[in-house]
This record gives C-alpha cells, structure tokens and sequence, in this order.
C-alpha cells in the first residue's frame, strides 16, 4: 500500500454523525490517518450528536463547524486534506438490512452481498491511499457474506432448527407491495427486488474499471452473515 508523500493522508467525513459516517470515523483513527469531521452548528445543540462529537474530540478528531452554506466550506477545507469521504452509500447492504425470515417468500435465483458498516468503513479507509485504487470502483464480495434469499432461509432454520413455511410470491406481486406500500415502509421490499430479484449486486463479473477489495485487502477479517444472525438469535 502506497501512502502518499510518506505519511498518512488527511481525512475529512462529511456526515460524521450518520451510523456509517460514525464508522468511518473510527476506522480512520484506527488507521492512523489525521482525521477532521465536518459538522454542521445545529448538530451540536442535539444530545446524543454531542455526546458522540465529544467523544470523536476526546479521541483526537477535529471538528469543523459549517454555518449553513457548506459547499463553500467543503471546497476550501478541500484544499487542505488528502480525501473528502461523505458517508451517503445508498446501495451497500448492511446486516441491519438483513431480512431474517419468518414466513419466507423464495423464488428468487440471485445472491445478494451483506457487508457490516463497520467493515465497509475499514475498506474504504484502506483504499485511500493505496494507489491501486486510483479511478477504481472498488467491490466487496467477502466470502461467507454473498447469498441467494433460499440461502439465507436455510442458514436459519438450522440455526432455528425447524423448517419455516414458505410463501410463493411473483416478481409481480413484489412490485405491487413495493407501489401500495408508503415510503419509508417499502425499503426493505426495494431492497429484496434489487439485490435478489434483478441482481443488481452480482449479475456482472468485475471488470478492469473496477477492484474486489475482499482480493484487495485480504487482512480485513468481515464479520459473516452466519455471525450476525447469531446474535440475532442472543437476542
């Protein structure tokens, strides 16, 4: 891994107080990497955002105050740190976003990727200065974490140790719960038709334009699905 002019790269979070701008933070610091956090003057006045920022300044990040027109602010800040990381990842999977099935609905073929925040943040941290990655879109398809919804059913019941009915549901069908369903209620049933119906997370193979960080960076141990569902279970 290449680190730029010798020493570690600056590293300012847009969105430090969001669950996976939290993540970064930490493994920025845990990384080495000077560490600055854009906030913005409301934020402050807000309990468990000030605690949170207290605790990110006792652990030696630097917070910035924005006052409203914080694009201008980001682009001066800019000049001064290695990489601006805004933590606004609408497409990654967390195991928060794990449907844990009851009553499960699987026809569906494709597999979908579940990678914890906090593995994503370490990720992302190591590519920052890792030439490798320049102009790169960097996947993650950690092994033990990449299943089918007929996977991720059978992993539960024996975790269970019972067998769960299933419930035949059409592609149709999904798409019409998705319509009559109010956001934010219909996200969990996005998501499904996405990584499992369309495949948006494993119908193509990665091509030159882009890099498997699991490959990559094969010293960063991913907590599993079957991990997490156990502490689901402890619950």
């Amino acid at each position: 891994m290449a680190i730029v002019g010798g020493s570690r790269s600056k590293v300012l979070v847009i969105g430090a107080t969001g669950r996976f701008g939290q993540e970064l933070v930490k493994a920025s610091l845990a990384a080495g990497h000077p560490t600055y956090a854009l906030v913005r003057e409301p934020t402050f006045s807000l309990a468990d955002a000030s605690l949170l920022l207290r605790s990110f300044s006792a652990s030696g990040v630097t917070l910035l105050k924005v006052v409203l027109a914080p694009f201008r602010s980001v682009c001066t800040l800019r000049l001064n740190v290695n990489l601006v990381s805004i933590s606004l990842f609408g497409n990654l999977v967390f195991f928060e976003k794990i449907p844990v099935p009851v009553a499960c609905s699987c026809p569906f073929l494709f597999a979908a990727v579940f990678v914890k925040e906090s593995d994503v943040a370490t990720f992302t941290i190591c590519a920052i200065d890792d030439t490798r990655t320049l102009n790169k879109v960097l996947y993650l398809r950690p092994s033990g974490n990449v299943y089918s919804q007929n996977e991720l059913t059978e992993i539960w019941e024996v975790k269970i140790g019972k067998k769960l009915e299933k419930i035949h549901v059409t592609e149709e069908k999904l798409l019409k719960s998705i319509h009559e369903t109010p956001f934010p209620s219909n996200m969990d049933l996005f998501f499904i038709y996405s990584a499992f119906v369309k495949g948006d997370h494993t119908y193509f193979s990665i091509d030159s334009s882009g890099l498997d960080g699991s490959k990559l960076y094969p010293h960063v141990r991913c907590t599993t699905v079957s991990e997490c569902l156990d502490k689901i279970l402890a619950i």
